[in-house]
């Protein structure tokens, strides 16, 4: 199941990458990949690895910094819907996406784990605030549904693990690739 996935990830990355904006293309195909990765490995091992987060996280205020203050290097190509957000809109919503997902584990006592809390904080830093939130929203009713299908159709239960990761992948790479919002 990995290799199929894996090789269609990085076909779909190959031949969306704009040869015209190669800085742009470049950080898509980061983003775009290490979902699928971090997607992959969710799904199969119940764990998102802290490096692939880490490095999501840092090539997204790396976007930001460069649209910032070099936005020569990163041109965007015409139409890209969710441009990078500013460096301190990036650090700001990344913090503040983590720490509401933070509190809802607490409050949901533990039917969310650290490693979609990272995840999360890493989106906030790639899409801005409008955007975070709609990812989130989406990824909720991604997950709601495909457990709830798996709970009918499987007879999965209650007290299993659930990985929600790849639905919060599912929905950022929808929402940085369409620019929909709530």
């Amino acid at each position: 199941m990995r290799l199929p996935l894996l090789f269609v990830g990085c076909a779909a990355a190959y031949f969306g990458v704009d040869t015209s904006y190669p800085a742009a293309g470049i950080f898509n195909l980061c983003f775009y990949l290490t979902l699928l990765f971090i997607s992959i490995t969710d799904w199969e091992q119940y764990i998102i690895f802290d490096s692939a987060v880490m490095f999501l996280a840092a090539a997204g205020i790396v976007q930001s910094l460069l649209k910032s203050y070099m936005p020569d290097c990163l041109a965007l190509p015409p139409g890209m819907p969710v441009p990078p957000p500013e460096p301190l809109e990036s650090l700001l919503t990344g913090l503040a996406a983590g720490g509401i997902m933070l509190l809802l584990a607490v409050v949901l006592k533990g039917s969310i784990f650290g490693g979609d809390i990272k995840l999360i904080t890493a989106l906030g830093m790639w899409l801005g605030a409008g955007y975070t939130s709609s990812a989130v929203a989406f990824g909720f009713i991604l997950g709601g549904l495909a457990a709830a299908v798996l709970l009918i159709v499987t007879k999965k239960k209650k007290d299993e693990f659930f990985a929600y990761g790849p639905y919060f992948a599912i929905a950022a790479a929808i929402v940085r690739a369409t620019g929909i919002t709530l």
